[in-house]
């Protein structure tokens, strides 16, 4: 069972590793979370960006997702 954070979309196996986990097949999209809000240890994780500024891990967890460079 995989497990994302509801603030900034990393998806990972062990719920513990997640700031602030929520099951993933409850997740519904949305347009994750602003980059002041990213779990610390996951920015390097943050592969896409929105045009309205937030920025996900998973290009499905944002509303018009652009990867990043």
């Amino acid at each position: 069972m995989a497990y994302i954070c509801q603030d900034c979309g990393v998806v990972k196996e062990d719920a513990s590793s997640i700031c602030n986990p929520i099951n993933e097949e409850y997740k519904h999209k949305s347009c994750s979370t602003g980059s002041v809000e990213v779990c610390e240890e996951n920015v390097s994780e943050m592969k896409y960006s929105c045009g309205c500024g937030n920025v996900s891990a998973n290009p499905l967890h944002l509303c018009n997702p652009t990867r990043l460079e």
